[in-house]
């Protein structure tokens, strides 16, 4: 999957004063800006926009975070992270490199990523994450303008998630449609799913998003190492998958799900505020924005 650098990329630091966490370094690269409206007293919020209102063909963004020892950062997206059409075959790019140094925690829910007809779309992420830190990342991938009946017309979506530690690299996932070559409504793909969401949740994430998930304890199946679902074991109603990962060796847990609209996963984002809501992570004040548009 390669990705054609970017001479200058958009950066933030985010530091921790006295109990609280301050942005003390934040330059926005067109065609991407931050901004970074008011979270809660204990936790810095930037959010992810475009001047345009989604990526072109040959928009290459590359973010690069530095969230320093015992602060706190929420990252989010302003709106859905829309691709437009692609006609003159220049992909569009994202890459995300971030450090989470020691006692520090990071939150990165942005809203669904949604691919319009005839687009093309290459991100990465790569997490750096020290002892004692925290980090709880979502994927939220949308097949197309479903709403308006438009379901994986895209031409192109690859994905890669890595993120480390002192000791190297924890994990790597991978994640690549082509719907012109391989059907993602084939059984152990979307199914009749419209919406994908994977988490990871890394170091002291890990209890967290653990406690969030016990009201969906039921129906989930808990696997210690990626699984192989056959077409009998997909899923445990016809628009649900529930999977959870515990890589036994590495302090990573991932869990992913299936739905087919954004209602479908309100329980959840409800869950995930409420452990979020503490003072040890992002303050009792802070809401999620996907549970302000769900209300």
């Amino acid at each position: 999957m390669p990705i054609l650098p970017t001479p200058h990329p958009s950066k933030a630091t985010i530091v921790s004063r006295q109990g609280r966490s301050r942005i003390v370094e934040c330059e926005s690269v067109a065609p991407m800006r931050f901004l970074s409206p008011y979270f809660s007293e204990e936790a810095a919020s930037l959010i992810l926009s475009s001047y345009g209102g989604g990526m072109v063909q040959g928009d290459r963004i590359a973010i690069d975070l530095h969230i320093e020892k015992d602060a706190r950062l929420f990252l989010g997206t302003q709106a859905n992270s829309r691709v437009y059409k692609n006609d003159r075959d220049l992909p569009t790019s994202q890459i995300i490199t971030a450090k989470v140094d020691e006692g520090a925690k990071a939150v990165f829910l942005p809203d669904p990523l949604v691919l319009h007809k005839g687009s093309r779309f290459h991100q990465q992420q790569h997490w750096q994450v020290a002892p004692h830190a925290g980090l709880l990342i979502g994927e939220w991938f949308q097949c197309g303008r479903s709403d308006s009946g438009e379901c994986f017309a895209y031409h192109e979506y690859d994905s890669l998630i890595e993120i480390s530690g002192e000791e190297g690299l924890w994990i790597r996932e991978p994640f690549s449609s082509k719907p012109e070559g391989q059907d993602p409504r084939q059984t152990g793909r979307f199914g009749d799913a419209n919406l994908m969401l994977t988490l990871f949740a890394v170091g002291e994430a890990q209890p967290l998003l653990r406690e969030a998930l016990e009201v969906f304890a039921q129906g989930q199946r808990e696997y210690t190492q990626v699984p192989v679902l056959s077409e009998k074991e997909i899923r445990s109603s016809p628009t649900d998958l529930r999977a959870w990962v515990q890589l036994e060796d590495r302090p990573v847990s991932i869990y992913r799900a299936l739905g087919k609209t954004r209602a479908d996963f309100d329980p959840l984002w409800r869950a995930l505020e409420k452990v979020l809501a503490t003072p040890d992570w992002l303050g009792p004040e802070a809401q999620l924005p996907m549970c302000r548009q769900s209300v």
